[in-house]
């Protein structure tokens, strides 16, 4: 029993390992370029921005997040994904995108959960 728990906890980690690197080097990203019609490309997309803002490759953010809102304008994590950009370029310091974005977010989304937020980056801004 020992044996096989050690085997198993050896593949988790060899498994994460796996997936950390393809992440870190854009293994995905770039599979995610090649072949953007599969059904899980969107939400793996989407996510791939998530985990570049949250350790900070506000480059990688940026770029996860444009191809997203480029390549699925009308996907469900479209609204969370372009409010995402703009939290990108506050944390990253372009303020000049983080306006322009911020007032291209409310122009296409008036009403969100969001709204209020943008509301007062842009403020924050002037």
């Amino acid at each position: 029993m020992v044996r096989k728990s050690f085997i198993f906890f050896l593949f988790i980690v060899g498994l994460c390992w796996f997936s950390y690197r393809s992440v870190k080097e854009g293994h995905l990203q770039n599979y995610i370029k090649e072949h953007p019609d599969l059904s899980w490309a969107p939400s793996v997309q989407y996510h791939l921005g998530i985990f570049y803002y949250m350790f900070h490759n506000y480059p990688k953010a940026e770029e996860a997040f444009r191809f997203f809102l480029k390549t699925y304008p009308d996907a469900p994590k479209a609204i969370n994904a372009h409010y995402f950009l703009i939290r990108v370029y506050e944390d990253a310091g372009k303020l000049a995108e983080l306006e322009q974005e911020a007032e291209r977010f409310l122009q296409k989304y008036p009403k969100t959960t969001y709204t209020v937020k943008v509301q007062k980056k842009l403020q924050w801004l002037k």
